[in-house]
């Protein structure tokens, strides 16, 4: 319908002057302003900027972004500082109406938000708009060294592939996925290490996406992660491998993460558990799932020790997971005690023929042998004792290597990972302590439930009294799922045998003079005393 003059003049009026002095009078207009003022309104410092030259040897990077504003900022400033820096970093924040949004468009060149989790697979949509040779899709709590990029590129055009900072294998047996990762947060190689799957941060070329795009969203489950997808049909339709990049020490410049960083963060907020779940989701896929290397036993992934700082991690998974286990550890008082030589210390003696004492060293030589698959031995490692001392003790055990660990695991080069990655994980479950009766325990990283003091020569002395009262715990309170932490020297083996064996629904932890200082004992070892020597040994297997 045409207006007429009339019409048209008051129309005009109307959008044009009266509206610049309209003001809401209904308690819904209000309520409509205010919510276009709260803090859910996205705002941005700066306008993104797409490059659409595709430059040879280019790289865009993805990050996907959680709630953790510096590590996102950290890990930018990582990228902007590479030798051969990104032509683009693009940023992917999930947020919803809980959670405010950090604006990082000031530092990246283009940020993506969006309000649902489309777990991980926002970047594998993303990646399609990108111009570049090639992609990065990187987690934010990783930290590349200055040549890392550098390196990505040069190994892939030595041998094309797909690199990531960590993988797995899968097994050669049921088909199912180790518990093993490799790379940054698993096995430490020096060497390029062929995987079925890569994670944390991984480089491909774009071209290799396109061609399988097709492939990978036609499979409708996004439990299963897009990297895991793109790795699977890049070898299943393209014979394209995965790569987890060197980790060597004499090569620190080209590392996918600085570790003393990453770890504390990522095995508290993103655990191993997390990165199986999404895995598991592979088996929905063809019952014939390549592997990669027929005898994956060479890296002994149910239980290695090729890595003594992997081992610590191996214990931690546990602890994460729920999974009950015990520790018992042999050094050489234990050992003095389980050959039946004399021995005498300010902490300690054992009289051969004494009959209390005889008593105990028999428990005690069980906690040696004792045989459980939940059940692990520690025993000082070969590069502290040499190879016939440490031979001695494994031929005394009897036990199977996949149940030996180091008696050092918690120490040397792994107190600084104990402390910020396995105590963390200590703190998610319900604790109980066993130690020295005159220490204090209000300085502890975390809350006990019940406390069992000992005395001075507890091996000898406290096992009577103290194996009935924490029996009497556990029964009484129906006990189980709780972790049992040892400080009491010898004794602690033998009563961790004694519990496991009849209460295996706990976790039991022997683990020495970790938390000395914590408990006002002092600075009882070395390595508490900041030895240089100490804390920077890795045992050797």
């Amino acid at each position: 319908m045409k207006l007429n003059l009339k019409q048209s003049v008051k129309v005009w009026f109307q959008i044009n002057v009266m509206s610049l002095f309209y003001f809401g009078y209904s308690s819904k207009d209000k309520d409509r302003e205010s919510n276009l003022d709260n803090k859910n309104q996205l705002t941005f410092e700066q306008q993104g900027t797409i490059n659409l030259t595709q430059a040879s040897g280019s790289t865009t990077v993805i990050i996907s972004a959680n709630s953790d504003t510096e590590t996102t900022t950290i890990l930018i400033e990582s990228l902007q500082k590479q030798t051969v820096k990104p032509l683009a970093i693009w940023v992917v924040c999930q947020t919803d109406e809980h959670k405010s949004f950090f604006d990082h468009s000031s530092s990246a060149d283009v940020v993506w938000v969006n309000n649902a989790n489309f777990l991980g697979w926002d970047k594998a949509a993303l990646t399609q708009l990108i111009t570049t040779e090639y992609v990065v899709w990187i987690e934010s709590f990783m930290r590349p060294s200055k040549e890392w990029l550098a390196n990505c590129i040069d190994q892939f055009e030595t041998q094309p592939g797909i690199y990531g900072a960590s993988g797995t294998i899968k097994t050669n047996k049921q088909q199912n996925l180790t518990t093993k990762k490799i790379g940054w947060d698993g096995i430490a190689l020096d060497k390029n290490q062929h995987v079925d799957f890569v994670q944390d941060a991984m480089f491909f070329p774009k071209a290799l996406f396109c061609k399988l795009s097709m492939a990978i969203f036609s499979f409708k489950d996004y439990n299963c992660s897009p990297e895991v997808m793109l790795c699977y049909f890049a070898n299943k339709e393209l014979n394209t491998n995965a790569y987890v990049l060197a980790y060597s020490e004499l090569n620190q410049e080209s590392w996918s993460t600085d570790k003393h960083y990453s770890l504390p963060l990522s095995r508290k907020e993103f655990s191993f558990e997390l990165f199986q779940s999404k895995l598991n989701a592979i088996k929905k896929l063809e019952a014939d799932t390549p592997l990669v290397i027929s005898g994956v036993d060479q890296l002994n992934t149910d239980k290695g020790h090729q890595s003594f700082n992997e081992e610590l991690f191996f214990f931690t998974d546990k602890i994460l997971s729920r999974e009950n286990f015990s520790i018992v550890r042999f050094g050489d008082g234990e050992m003095k005690i389980v050959k039946g030589e004399s021995i005498k210390t300010s902490r300690f003696f054992y009289t051969p023929g004494n009959e209390k004492h005889e008593y105990n060293r028999d428990i005690l030589c069980k906690s040696l042998s004792y045989n459980s698959p939940q059940y692990f031995v520690g025993f000082p490692g070969r590069c502290c004792v040499g190879d016939e001392y440490t031979d001695s003790i494994i031929d005394l055990s009897g036990l199977p290597e996949q149940q030996l660990t180091w008696a050092s695991v918690f120490i040397n080069a792994n107190y600084d990972h104990f402390l910020n990655v396995t105590t963390p994980a200590l703190q998610e479950r319900t604790l109980n302590l066993i130690c020295f009766e005159k220490a204090v325990l209000k300085h502890l990283p975390f809350k006990i439930k019940k406390h069992f003091g000992v005395g001075m020569n507890a091996w000898a002395d406290d096992l009577e009294k103290t194996l009935p009262a924490i029996e009497a715990y556990i029964e009484t309170n129906n006990v189980k799922d709780e972790v049992f932490i040892f400080c009491a020297g010898i004794l602690s083996n033998m009563l961790i045998y004694k519990l496991t064996e009849k209460y295996p629904d706990n976790t039991y932890l022997d683990v020495g003079s970790v938390f000395d200082v914590y408990l006002s004992l002092g600075k009882t070892r070395r390595y508490l005393k900041g030895n240089q020597k100490q804390i920077q040994h890795s045992c050797i297997w």
